[in-house]
């Protein structure tokens, strides 16, 4: 039997979206990357997800579904305090920029996941963690005060960057009032205000160059409460 070109396109066409389709109602085809770890393949722990293989895209969320540690705990030893559920692990490293010997990033996370499932682990030499996940692994009796001196505690110059920072001491700045005892009219137009304004709070007034205050007295204006009207109209 002969195919023609209108055929051929036609089986195709077939060929294609029926494996497609075959595939998506196996739960073969996937059109975006799993964030689930491989699992271990041998011995004591086969089975269970690798955390060798959690990725620098996975968020804390992502962890949580696959490991029984929440991500509000990552988020408390590596100090993200916002939205942990959806902070992904590549961004440690622009967070905790390091030039030493450990650095803080994915690795990190692979290292403190494993020691706190007990689940094996390679290490890399680049994993460094925090004082705080280290007592934290401690405190759950993750790990012993033996193995705590063995875990890479990263570098100083990192460590002050999340540490508690002393209260800082307030100090109130005095600000100089804008209208004072020896403010005179002129001023108060050099403030922005209208003559309009002036003339609604203090009164009437002959020159510019008289004081504010006297033209409150010799209107019988209360000066204190009239300061804080203009002030509040030079404000605006």
């Amino acid at each position: 039997m002969k195919l023609n070109q209108k055929s051929i396109a036609i089986l195709v066409v077939v060929i294609l979206f029926g494996g497609v389709f075959v595939s998506d109602a196996l739960g073969l085809w996937k059109t975006e990357s799993s964030k689930v770890p491989v699992k271990i393949q041998s011995g004591e722990f086969a089975g269970e997800a690798d955390p060798a293989d959690i990725r620098g895209s996975y968020t804390f969320g992502d962890i949580e579904k696959v490991f029984p540690i929440t991500a509000e705990t990552l988020g408390e030893v590596f100090w993200v305090t916002e939205n942990p559920e959806s902070f992904q692990l590549k961004r440690l490293e622009e967070m905790y920029p390091s030039e030493g010997e450990f650095e803080m990033g994915t690795s990190s996370v692979r290292y403190f996941v494993a020691r706190y499932t007990g689940l094996p682990y390679e290490q890399t030499g680049e994993e460094g963690l925090f004082p705080v996940a280290i007592e934290f692994l401690k405190r759950e009796g993750k790990i012993s005060e033996e193995e705590a001196q063995t875990i890479p505690v990263m570098n100083p110059e990192i460590i002050l960057q999340y540490e508690d920072a002393p209260e800082e001491t307030v100090v109130e700045e005095h600000v100089e009032p804008l209208v004072k005892g020896n403010t005179t009219v002129a001023d108060l137009f050099a403030l922005g205000l209208s003559e309009e304004e002036i003339i609604s709070v203090i009164g009437e007034f002959e020159s510019k160059g008289e004081l504010v205050r006297d033209v409150c007295n010799g209107n019988e204006v209360a000066f204190s409460a009239a300061k804080l009207t203009l002030q509040e109209l030079a404000e605006k």
